[in-house]
C-alpha cells in the first residue's frame, strides 16, 4: 500500500475472442490517496470509470435516483456541457445520497473537518455518441459541532441535464477527492418525444 498504481490485466485461454470490460488499473493507496500524487492518479481512473459499458465501481457506495422533470420539453437555456444540442426532449434531475461518514475529510486543530466531492453525470446514445453531461463540485466544510450532528446523515447532491428523445445511456459517478475513491453506475433511460 505505497500509493503506486497497480495494473490489471486478465488473460483467457480457451482458444476463443472475447471483449472484456473491466477496470485497467487501482492505487495502492490504503486511505491514504491525497499523498504523493495517488489522487490525481485516481481522478484520472475515475474518469475512465465513466466510459459506457464499464463495469459499475463501488469503492464508494451511493443510491443515485433519475427523474424527468415536468411534462413539457424544458424551454430557456440547454442546462449541461452540450450548448449546441438539438432536438431536446426533457429536463432530467439526477439525486445523489452518499453517507457522510463514508467520505474522507481532513481535520485541523479546531475540529473543523474539510473535504471535496464530485458529482459527474455523462449522457451517450445508443452507439456512444456524446448527447449531455453534467459536473459539480461539492466542498465540504464542517465544524466539529455539525460533524457529531450529521455524520451519520448522507450528503445530497442535485445535479440537472436536458436530453435529447431516444435511447439514452446515462451514466452517474461520485468521486472522493481527498482519498481518491470513487463509484459509478449506468443507468438506461428511454426520453420520450415531447409537444
Amino acid at each position: 500500500y505505497n500509493g503506486e498504481q497497480r495494473h490489471i490485466r486478465i488473460r483467457l485461454t480457451d482458444g476463443k475472442r472475447y471483449k472484456l470490460l473491466y477496470r485497467r488499473s487501482y492505487y495502492a493507496d490504503a486511505g491514504m490517496a491525497s499523498q504523493n500524487g495517488a489522487a490525481q492518479g485516481s481522478r484520472k481512473v475515475f474518469l475512465e470509470a465513466m466510459r459506457r459499458g464499464v463495469p459499475p465501481s463501488s469503492q464508494i457506495i451511493f443510491e443515485a435516483r433519475v427523474v424527468a422533470k415536468g411534462k413539457k420539453p424544458p424551454s430557456g437555456p440547454i442546462v449541461g456541457a452540450i450548448q449546441t444540442m438539438k432536438h431536446r426532449a426533457a429536463r432530467y434531475t439526477v439525486k445523489y445520497a452518499v453517507l457522510l461518514s463514508s467520505l474522507h475529510l481532513t481535520r485541523n486543530a479546531d475540529g473543523l473537518r474539510q473535504g471535496r466531492l464530485d458529482a459527474l453525470a455523462i449522457a451517450c446514445g445508443s452507439h456512444g455518441k456524446l448527447l449531455n453531461w453534467v459536473e459539480n463540485v461539492v466542498p465540504i466544510s464542517l465544524d466539529r459541532e455539525a460533524w457529531n450532528r450529521y455524520k451519520g446523515y448522507s450528503l445530497l447532491v442535485h445535479q440537472t441535464l436536458d436530453l435529447p428523445a431516444g435511447q439514452v445511456h446515462l451514466r452517474v459517478g461520485l468521486y472522493d477527492a481527498g482519498s481518491g475513491r470513487f463509484g459509478s453506475v449506468g443507468i438506461p433511460i428511454q426520453v420520450a418525444a415531447r409537444k
